[in-house]
């Protein structure tokens, strides 16, 4: 081992240093990095981790998704015994993860580990596995305390996790660490406290120096994940034993600093983000201009059309049906219907709704609003009518007559000319069902076209 404070090295049992006489006891904190670079110390670590025998650890995650799959099913045969299943999967899942961390010090320290050691691992010291339980809980309190805090208490709580994880790490560690005599968890907060010291950055540049592999796992829909995080829970027992100088790790080639390494994580983290926002605003935006939320106006300009957004969650509960040259969105379910005076009609199976359409030949030179006029003056005196609305769909003029009649049933009214046709579409919606006749008209505004 090195000595902090000379860097002579020493044999692996020596009690002081030879070269300035230092207890190298109370030098606890790995190996001198002012004698070693640190990045050697890292892809040393790595390197180790990587080449050490992780199948026992993968098996046991493959085991653990097939659990959270199996608990899936049962939710989807009986939401409360799913509830339930999940319950004991969460309890048991926090003794196995112990198991993990146990078995991944045993890898590190070149121990045969079999699949059955994992899962076992926590209930032959059910105790170390509650305080780890216990120590999580606390950590979790305090950055939850602190963040309840506006704004400073995010700024606060981000620091405290920042320099808190490495303790919650070595905790860990030391609880699945049988040479640890000490076992109390003030001990061993305090020991985690002092171990930790000197070496966040050491930390903090081994975990983001695994980027490239969450980047694979990402690729790989997850898959990667079941050899990744085993290789991870080895390179952290392999870190805790370098802070603890019982190996020194020595045997590597020069790389990148950890500072360089922490550096890069954080900004590939933030661009990582900004192109995650701007590919989703960007589906949004091509989304919402498929969508007909912009419509072309007569004069070619674009008109923005918040209410269509909504409507697109309800695509897929209608079809475009041609009727009489004219597309008109038909509700599912809706069956054909006579209508004296038009051509074509649907109708609700309740009758609370009803679509048709008319088509006029012959109507060349007819001007739309006063057709449209003379329409509205022709319904009975019963008929309450607002005023015409002028509307350009899909690059086509339409007006829209809207009339309340046999109190609170509406009628709305699209019409149009085209090609020396005269069309019109209406939506009546009695008042036991204006919902159903309001999203109907919203629809059928939405799809009007006329057929090629």
């Amino acid at each position: 081992m090195y000595c902090k404070k000379c860097g002579t090295q020493n044999t692996s049992d020596a009690k002081f240093c030879a070269g300035c006489g230092e207890a190298l006891d109370s030098q606890n904190n790995g190996v001198n990095t002012n004698m070693l670079d640190t990045s050697i110390i890292r892809k040393a670590i790595k390197a180790k981790a990587k080449n050490s025998s992780k199948s026992s650890l993968v098996i046991t995650f493959v085991l653990v998704i097939l659990l959270a799959i199996l608990g899936i099913f049962v939710m989807t045969m009986n939401v409360g015994l799913g509830a339930i299943y999940y319950l004991l999967y969460m309890i048991l899942w926090l003794f196995v993860f112990f198991g993990i961390v146990k078995s991944s010090l045993e890898i590190s320290r070149g121990q045969q580990v079999e699949c059955a050691d994992v899962i076992k691992g926590s209930f032959k010291n059910p105790s170390w596995c509650l305080k780890y339980i216990l120590g999580s809980i606390l950590f979790g309190l305090l950055i939850g305390l602190l963040m309840l805090i506006p704004i400073l208490g995010f700024i606060l709580g981000l620091i405290a996790e920042i320099y808190l994880i490495p303790v919650l790490v070595i905790y860990m560690y030391k609880l699945a660490d049988p040479n640890v005599q000490d076992k109390s968890i003030s001990s061993l907060v305090k020991s985690s406290l002092e171990l930790a010291k000197g070496h966040r950055v050491e930390f903090y540049g081994l975990l983001i120096s695994f980027f490239g592999w969450f980047l694979l796992s990402m690729v790989t829909f997850g898959i990667a994940l079941l050899w990744v995080i085993p290789y991870i829970n080895v390179a952290l027992a392999n870190f805790y034993r370098y802070l603890n100088n019982e190996e020194e790790y020595n045997n590597a080639e020069k790389g990148i600093s950890n500072a360089a390494i922490i550096a890069i994580g954080i900004i590939g983290y933030f661009a990582f983000i900004v192109i995650i926002v701007i590919l989703v605003v960007a589906l949004i935006m091509v989304g919402i201009v498929n969508s007909d939320a912009f419509e072309k106006n007569s004069d070619g300009t674009y008109e923005w059309h918040w209410d269509n957004i909504s409507r697109e969650n309800d695509r897929g509960s209608f079809y475009i049906e041609n009727m009489e040259g004219v597309n008109v969105a038909i509700p599912n379910g809706y069956e054909t219907f006579s209508v004296s005076g038009f051509d074509e009609a649907f109708m609700k199976k309740d009758g609370t709704v009803l679509m048709a359409t008319k088509v006029i030949d012959d109507a060349g030179g007819l001007d739309l609003d006063v057709y449209s006029d003379e329409l509205k003056k022709s319904l009975p005196s019963t008929y309450t009518c607002e005023d015409i609305e002028n509307k350009t769909i899909h690059g086509n003029a339409w007006n829209k007559l809207t009339c309340e009649y046999s109190e609170g049933t509406i009628l709305h009214n699209y019409i149009a000319i085209d090609s020396d046709k005269a069309y019109l579409v209406t939506v009546t919606a009695y008042d036991t069902n204006l919902d159903e006749g309001n999203r109907v008209t919203r629809d059928v505004e939405h799809n009007l076209s006329f057929a090629n």
